[in-house]
């Protein structure tokens, strides 16, 4: 038997976390040897996914919100051992972006059937970055919206602080440099640089998706609206959207993307950096390099390439 550790996070979710653990103990226990841990204040992901390496696990479950999947997810890249992922939290943006189920039983199922597959990382001034890294309104979202609301509304509750946040950020002004050439906007509302990224994380969506598998990032620019009114910032917000529907890069005055493995962002003014979902220190200056096939990932069967 697979010997199988659960680091599972008790506060992510909608409160349920006594019943989805023994939902989670019911479907694997009679199939894996099955180790749970669980983080606290002074437990964190990072260190129990450490222990984990320590004592031999085959296997690693992360279980909670993306936070949670990503401090394990660190932990693991350049290991052999796959992560495993049983999503319990709001946006559950590293799940989605991989076809993972949000329900427990399906996520279990993954576990026990599906096959482990390598992606894409990357790092943002030297700190392992697995989703993505956003500049300006990103951040501003993120750093606005509080837990009892993310509860309770879900994505919903980012999309209403997103709204807020566009009527009074302050544009700013950006050069990125790819290494060959550079560019420089005067204007800048987000800059969004995803490693992979579902459909739901829109500032992400420039290109037309990052799919994490592919050795690159995915740059995403938004710039003021002409008008400078909300409606035509929602409407770039909006083209977005479609743009990762159709999986095809967005076309708008006040939006642009590039795939690129390295990048380096500088900015006038100090800016707030929103890192996997964590909202660090304001920076003038971000250097992104993507790190390919660096993790180990149990995906659906219908995902997973063949050995």
């Amino acid at each position: 038997m697979k010997k199988v550790h659960l680091i599972f996070n008790p506060v992510s979710g909608a409160g349920h976390a006594p019943q989805e653990l023994e939902q989670i103990r019911a479907k694997l226990l009679d199939q894996v040897e099955l180790e749970v841990q669980f983080t606290s204040p002074e437990e964190s992901a990072t260190a129990l996914a450490e222990t984990a390496i320590a004592q031999g696990a085959d296997l690693i479950i992360a279980s909670g919100g993306d936070g949670t999947v990503s401090a394990v997810a660190t932990v693991l890249m350049h290991n052999n051992i796959p992560l495993a992922v049983i999503p319990r939290g709001t946006a559950n943006a590293f799940a989605a972006a991989l076809d993972i189920p949000t329900a427990i039983d399906q996520a279990c199922d993954v576990i026990l059937q599906g096959q482990p597959q390598q992606i894409d990382c990357a790092t943002c001034n030297g700190q392992p970055m697995i989703l993505l890294a956003g500049i300006g309104l990103e951040a501003a979202t993120i750093g606005e919206t509080d837990r009892d609301s993310k509860q309770r509304f879900g994505f919903f509750a980012y999309l209403s602080t997103a709204v807020q946040q566009l009527q009074k950020l302050q544009p700013f002004q950006a050069t990125l440099d790819f290494g060959d050439r550079q560019q420089t906007f005067d204007d800048v509302l987000a800059i969004t640089v995803a490693n992979l990224a579902p459909s739901t994380s829109i500032l992400a969506q420039g290109t037309g998706g990052a799919s994490g598998q592919d050795a690159l990032l995915d740059v995403t620019v938004l710039t003021m609206a002409d008008e400078g009114e909300l409606f035509g910032l929602l409407s770039a917000s909006y083209e977005l959207f479609q743009a990762a529907l159709q999986d095809n890069p967005a076309d708008h005055p006040h939006i642009q993307s590039w795939r690129t493995a390295e990048l380096t962002v500088t900015t006038m003014s100090p800016q707030a950096l929103l890192l996997d979902g964590e909202l660090l220190e304001e920076i003038t200056m971000a250097q992104f390099a993507a790190v390919p096939r660096s993790l180990w990932v149990q995906l659906p069967p219908k995902a997973a390439t063949p050995p």
